[in-house]
Protein backbone atom coordinates (compact mmCIF):
# COMPACT_ATOMS: atom_id res chain seq x y z
CA UNK A 1 0.00 0.00 0.00
CA UNK A 2 1.39 3.33 -0.74
CA UNK A 3 1.31 5.68 1.63
CA UNK A 4 -0.93 8.91 1.29
CA UNK A 5 0.65 11.43 -1.19
CA UNK A 6 -1.54 14.01 -0.06
CA UNK A 7 -2.00 14.16 3.82
CA UNK A 8 -3.54 16.75 5.34
CA UNK A 9 -1.92 19.10 7.12
CA UNK A 10 -1.67 19.15 10.65
CA UNK A 11 -2.21 22.41 11.34
CA UNK A 12 -5.54 22.49 9.70
CA UNK A 13 -6.42 19.59 12.16
CA UNK A 14 -5.29 21.48 14.92
CA UNK A 15 -7.11 24.71 14.14
CA UNK A 16 -9.98 22.82 13.94
CA UNK A 17 -9.85 21.23 17.42
CA UNK A 18 -9.03 24.48 18.91
CA UNK A 19 -12.24 26.06 17.07
CA UNK A 20 -14.47 23.33 18.48
CA UNK A 21 -13.34 24.26 22.61
CA UNK A 22 -13.76 28.13 21.34
CA UNK A 23 -17.18 26.55 20.21
CA UNK A 24 -17.97 25.30 23.21
CA UNK A 25 -17.64 28.31 24.89
CA UNK A 26 -19.39 30.22 22.54
CA UNK A 27 -22.64 27.90 23.11
CA UNK A 28 -21.89 28.21 27.03
CA UNK A 29 -21.66 32.28 27.01
CA UNK A 30 -24.81 32.61 24.48
CA UNK A 31 -26.76 29.45 26.48
CA UNK A 32 -27.41 27.71 22.87
CA UNK A 33 -28.54 24.47 23.21
CA UNK A 34 -28.35 23.51 19.52
CA UNK A 35 -24.99 25.05 18.67
CA UNK A 36 -23.58 22.70 22.01
CA UNK A 37 -25.35 19.75 20.76
CA UNK A 38 -23.10 18.85 17.80
CA UNK A 39 -20.22 19.40 19.77
CA UNK A 40 -20.54 16.03 20.85
CA UNK A 41 -20.71 12.39 19.02
CA UNK A 42 -23.80 10.34 20.21
CA UNK A 43 -21.95 8.18 22.17
CA UNK A 44 -19.86 11.25 23.90
CA UNK A 45 -19.29 11.01 27.56
CA UNK A 46 -19.33 14.92 29.60
CA UNK A 47 -17.83 14.66 33.52
CA UNK A 48 -17.45 17.49 35.58
CA UNK A 49 -15.97 17.04 38.62
CA UNK A 50 -15.84 18.59 41.85
CA UNK A 51 -17.83 20.45 43.74
CA UNK A 52 -21.06 19.10 41.14
CA UNK A 53 -19.57 15.87 40.69
CA UNK A 54 -21.66 14.29 37.38
CA UNK A 55 -21.45 12.68 34.64
CA UNK A 56 -23.87 12.69 31.36
CA UNK A 57 -23.39 9.98 28.42
CA UNK A 58 -24.72 10.70 25.02
CA UNK A 59 -25.51 13.67 23.37
CA UNK A 60 -29.02 14.26 24.06
CA UNK A 61 -28.50 13.93 27.84
CA UNK A 62 -25.43 15.84 27.51
CA UNK A 63 -27.10 18.80 26.32
CA UNK A 64 -30.32 18.37 28.23
CA UNK A 65 -27.78 18.80 31.40
CA UNK A 66 -26.07 22.04 29.77
CA UNK A 67 -29.45 23.48 29.18
CA UNK A 68 -30.57 22.71 32.81
CA UNK A 69 -27.08 24.18 34.30
CA UNK A 70 -26.83 27.20 32.42
CA UNK A 71 -30.57 28.04 32.27
CA UNK A 72 -32.10 27.61 36.07
CA UNK A 73 -28.95 27.86 37.81
CA UNK A 74 -26.88 30.94 36.76
CA UNK A 75 -27.92 34.94 36.55
CA UNK A 76 -24.78 35.14 33.63
CA UNK A 77 -22.30 32.96 32.99
CA UNK A 78 -18.80 33.49 31.47
CA UNK A 79 -16.44 31.09 30.25
CA UNK A 80 -12.95 31.87 28.68
CA UNK A 81 -10.81 29.22 27.12
CA UNK A 82 -7.01 29.72 27.43
CA UNK A 83 -4.17 27.19 26.15
CA UNK A 84 -5.29 24.42 24.45
CA UNK A 85 -2.65 21.62 23.56
CA UNK A 86 -3.88 18.50 21.46
CA UNK A 87 -2.00 15.32 19.98
CA UNK A 88 -4.11 14.12 17.26
CA UNK A 89 -3.21 10.19 15.48
CA UNK A 90 -5.46 10.52 12.33
CA UNK A 91 -8.91 10.86 12.73
CA UNK A 92 -8.62 11.17 16.63
CA UNK A 93 -7.01 13.73 19.31
CA UNK A 94 -6.43 14.35 23.04
CA UNK A 95 -5.41 16.98 25.07
CA UNK A 96 -6.56 19.78 27.79
CA UNK A 97 -7.87 23.19 27.58
CA UNK A 98 -7.86 25.68 30.26
CA UNK A 99 -10.79 27.83 30.88
CA UNK A 100 -11.25 30.83 33.00
CA UNK A 101 -14.89 31.15 34.72
CA UNK A 102 -16.77 33.62 36.11
CA UNK A 103 -20.70 33.30 37.14
CA UNK A 104 -23.05 34.28 39.45
CA UNK A 105 -26.19 32.21 40.38
CA UNK A 106 -29.86 33.25 40.44
CA UNK A 107 -29.49 33.02 44.38
CA UNK A 108 -26.93 35.89 44.66
CA UNK A 109 -24.06 32.74 45.23
CA UNK A 110 -20.46 33.10 43.24
CA UNK A 111 -18.51 31.13 40.95
CA UNK A 112 -15.10 32.47 40.00
CA UNK A 113 -12.75 29.27 39.16
CA UNK A 114 -10.17 28.38 36.82
CA UNK A 115 -10.37 24.42 35.51
CA UNK A 116 -8.83 21.93 33.05
CA UNK A 117 -11.07 20.00 30.59
CA UNK A 118 -9.52 16.90 29.51
CA UNK A 119 -10.66 15.93 26.13
CA UNK A 120 -11.07 12.93 23.72
CA UNK A 121 -12.15 14.04 20.09
CA UNK A 122 -12.28 12.28 16.60
CA UNK A 123 -12.89 13.58 13.03
CA UNK A 124 -16.38 12.25 11.40
CA UNK A 125 -18.92 13.50 9.07
CA UNK A 126 -19.40 16.33 11.39
CA UNK A 127 -16.32 17.73 11.32
CA UNK A 128 -14.62 17.62 14.78
CA UNK A 129 -16.18 16.67 18.22
CA UNK A 130 -15.84 15.86 21.62
CA UNK A 131 -16.15 11.77 22.19
CA UNK A 132 -14.98 12.46 25.93
CA UNK A 133 -14.83 16.07 27.37
CA UNK A 134 -13.99 15.51 31.70
CA UNK A 135 -13.85 19.25 33.20
CA UNK A 136 -11.64 19.41 36.74
CA UNK A 137 -11.69 22.61 38.84
CA UNK A 138 -8.16 23.69 39.69
CA UNK A 139 -9.06 26.56 41.39
CA UNK A 140 -12.42 28.10 43.53
CA UNK A 141 -13.40 31.05 44.50
CA UNK A 142 -16.90 31.69 45.87
CA UNK A 143 -16.45 35.14 46.72
CA UNK A 144 -19.52 37.51 46.26
CA UNK A 145 -19.85 39.11 42.99
CA UNK A 146 -20.18 42.97 43.42
CA UNK A 147 -20.85 43.95 39.73
CA UNK A 148 -24.21 44.19 37.55
CA UNK A 149 -25.45 41.46 35.44
CA UNK A 150 -26.80 42.84 31.40
CA UNK A 151 -29.24 40.37 29.77
CA UNK A 152 -28.58 39.62 26.64
CA UNK A 153 -30.58 40.52 24.19
CA UNK A 154 -32.92 38.10 21.98
CA UNK A 155 -30.53 37.00 19.05
CA UNK A 156 -27.43 37.20 21.35
CA UNK A 157 -24.60 35.24 19.22
CA UNK A 158 -26.60 34.98 16.24
CA UNK A 159 -24.99 35.83 12.73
Amino acid sequence: MMPDQNPRPQHLDEAAIRALSDRFADAANSVNGDDFAVLWTDDAVWTIGPPIDQQFDGRETITQAFIGLLQTRWEFFIQMPAARVYTIDGDRASGRCYVNEIARAKDGTANYNLAVYEDQVMRGPEGWQFTRRDYKVLYLDETGLGGDAFQRQAGYGQP
